[in-house]
């Protein structure tokens, strides 16, 4: 199984947000594209979801897309009543109410995901903090880390602490193991810069 960094989901929920305003931009020009835009967007939606195991809010986004298609047919998704008057006007009216829930899922995955990553982070700088009153390491030996290669053998050097090794294990319930050493990266260079 290849190792999903937090990181990269955080680039593809960024690409996904940025489609979303897209969306939300067709919406407001009124653009006649505007369902084709949705319905694509949902899709990729769908398919981030699929990919990077998130069951909840793919079915979410699957209930979403539902409504859509729902909606495509003439029927208002949420009265289930069939849409005949100001046809174009309702779609729109409903499509944005369907794209902004999509946004919400979005962000809310979004925080998720960063929120897991900030605190593996804070993890990672106690465990630093822990070793530098140990004397296992010295702000000078903190000076000299400044590659991934630094990074990769102190968290090597961690785990034969029992304690730290607790902690380590804690960080990987949370993040991958590379994920961690680019947090460990970034507490070591913050460290180097006070």
């Amino acid at each position: 199984m290849i190792p999903v960094l937090q990181y990269h989901k955080l680039e593809l929920l960024d690409k996904l947000m940025l489609d979303g305003r897209k969306v939300f931009a067709s919406y407001e020009m009124r653009d006649y594209y505007f369902d084709d835009q949705l319905k694509q967007w949902l899709q990729g939606c769908d398919q981030f979801f699929e990919q990077h195991n998130g069951p909840v809010e793919r079915s979410k986004m699957k209930s979403l897309y539902t409504d859509f298609a729902t909606l495509l047919r003439g029927t208002d998704p949420y009265s289930f009543e069939k849409i005949e008057r100001n046809k174009r006007a309702q779609e729109l009216t409903i499509g944005y109410r369907i794209a902004r829930e999509a946004l919400q899922v979005l962000m809310d995955y979004y925080q998720l995901v960063y929120n897991r990553l900030e605190e593996s982070k804070n993890l990672i700088g106690q465990m630093v903090l822990a070793m530098l009153q140990a004397g296992l390491i010295t702000t000078n030996d903190i000076q000299k880390m400044t590659t991934q290669k630094h990074s990769e053998t102190l968290w090597q050097k961690m785990a034969k602490d029992n304690q730290l090794l607790l902690v380590q294990q804690k960080v990987l319930l949370q993040t991958s193991k590379y994920d961690a050493i680019i947090l460990l990266g970034l507490v070591l260079t913050a460290l180097r810069h006070k």
